[in-house]
Formats: structure tokens, sequence, C-alpha cells
């Protein structure tokens, strides 16, 4: 799983900062995202169903994580104007 922070932050946003995650209402990790992930996948796998939130510690405000697989993401603004500039007509061949 590659997670990142929601699109709407900077990349690095949230990958010094500490977090805590829950699933449902029970702790399942603090940290560094990079320590949490382990347990937020770990988490998932055991019932993909129970909700999981994410706080960033000095904030309280919740931490949104895209954490679908890269291949089901679809392309963001960067890599589409990217395709664009490869092939000018790309976007009008839909």
């Amino acid at each position: 799983m590659n997670a990142q922070p929601h699109r709407g932050n900077p990349p690095d946003a949230y990958s010094a900062r500490r977090i805590t995650a829950f699933q449902g209402s029970r702790r399942i990790a603090g940290g560094e995202l990079a320590e949490v992930l382990p347990a937020i996948e770990a988490a998932r796998r055991q019932d993909s169903q129970a909700p999981l939130l994410v706080f960033d510690d000095a904030t309280s405000q919740v931490v949104e994580l895209d954490l679908r697989d890269p291949a089901d993401k679809p392309p963001d603004a960067a890599e589409r104007l990217e395709r664009q500039q490869e092939d000018p007509m790309a976007s009008r061949k839909r």
C-alpha cells in the first residue's frame, strides 16, 4: 500500500507529524505516518468495513489518507498535464 496524504495537502504534510489512528473507537497506533501505516494496513485486512480515523496529534484535525492501491487511483492533475503535453490531442480523443 502506498498511502499518500489527501490530494488537498502537500505531499509531505503529514510525513513527519505525529498522528494517531483509530479503528472504530479502538486506538490502533500512534507516531509518524511511516510508523502508523503498517497498523492501518493490518486493521483494514482484519476488518475492511470498520471505520478508520486518523488524527493529527498537534491539531486534532482529521488526516485524510488515500489508501487505495496506486493502480486504482485516477491520474492527478500533474499526470494529466504531462500526458497532455506529450500528446496535445489526448484530451480531444475521448
